[in-house]
């Protein structure tokens, strides 16, 4: 993996500075702390080759200075040179064996930031998916007030729809018990008329010197009972117009409340769904918040493995 630049400076500062402080062979946890965070994907191959660098700069340090070379050239150098030969035996010796132990390590290593990198796209993933599950929750709240708002106000119309029936109702039977009044009134004035009809006759049967006088009499009555008979025959037909009227407007009044409660029963069914999309979609986000912690956990137990 490649580092910018100034990761890499930033890494190789802190573990100069621990180095300084005695901290010969700082750990990778120990430099993202100094540091002050980073990612251990970063900070490892930076500290492979600073720990490479460092077995060299102390390799050299071993060598005899030129000034005790010129000091001891005459008495002690044999002695320098079999003590240089033992201890560069033994600095060998070191070495490969720290060699083999840093190639098992690097290889430790480089197996651990590979698991590292893989949990750490893992963690995005989920971090990815829970954000989209919370977009997702949030656009089916959104349409659920939406759907709420639609409801509640079929539910004010279908309100003021039945207030309105019930008015008409109202009004229609109040206009027929009036229609009925009416012809009730209309029918008696007939019959009186009839019972006045039927006495004149009678009196014209029993005066017959009064005949052209009654006769006279009975024909305006006759023309009366037409004309009442002519404007009951209208109001009726007048009243029977209003009657379908009104009939037709309930009718149609009912029609409307009818599809009304049929939208309000689809917008409570879409309602219903949008519950359970959310109760779906809220335990789909339980279960990546616990994959994501369990994730992090794993992160966490690797970046706190003892460096070798």
């Amino acid at each position: 993996m490649k580092v910018k630049p100034e990761i890499k400076d930033r890494i190789l500062s802190a573990a100069n500075a621990l180095a300084a402080e005695g901290i010969e062979n700082p750990t990778n946890d120990q430099v993202r702390e100094r540091m002050g965070g980073g990612s251990l994907s970063h900070i490892s191959p930076v500290m492979r080759e600073w720990r490479e660098s460092h077995k060299v700069r102390v390799a050299a340090a071993l060598e005899m200075p030129g000034d005790l070379k010129r000091a001891v050239e005459t008495s002690v150098s044999q002695m320098w040179s079999v003590a240089s030969k033992l201890a560069s035996t033994t600095i060998e010796t070191v070495r490969q064996e720290a060699d083999q132990a840093v190639e098992e390590a690097s290889k430790e290593r480089d197996e651990a930031l590979g698991e590292i990198s893989r949990l750490e796209e893992s963690i995005a993933s989920l971090q990815q998916l829970m954000a989209e599950k919370d977009k997702a929750i949030d656009q089916v709240k959104n349409e659920l007030v939406t759907e709420r708002s639609n409801n509640a106000q079929l539910k004010s119309e279908n309100t003021a729809l039945s207030t309105k029936v019930d008015d008409r109702d109202t009004q229609f039977k109040s206009l027929k018990a009036e229609s009925e009044k009416a012809l009730s009134a209309k029918e008696a004035v007939i019959d009186k008329l009839r019972e006045d009809l039927d006495a004149e006759r009678a009196k014209l049967t029993t005066l017959s010197s009064e005949n052209a006088v009654y006769s006279t009499r009975i024909e305006e009555r006759e023309k009366q009972i037409e004309s009442l008979k002519s404007e009951i025959s209208k109001a009726a037909a007048e009243n029977g117009k209003a009657v379908k009227e009104f009939q037709l407007e309930l009718d149609n009044l009912r029609a409307e409340k009818q599809k009304l409660a049929e939208q309000q029963a689809v917008f409570e069914s879409r309602i219903d769904d949008r519950s359970e999309q959310i109760k779906a979609l809220q335990s789909e986000l339980k279960d990546a918040r616990a994959d994501n912690k369990k994730l992090q956990l794993e992160l966490v137990g690797l970046a706190r493995k003892p460096q070798k």
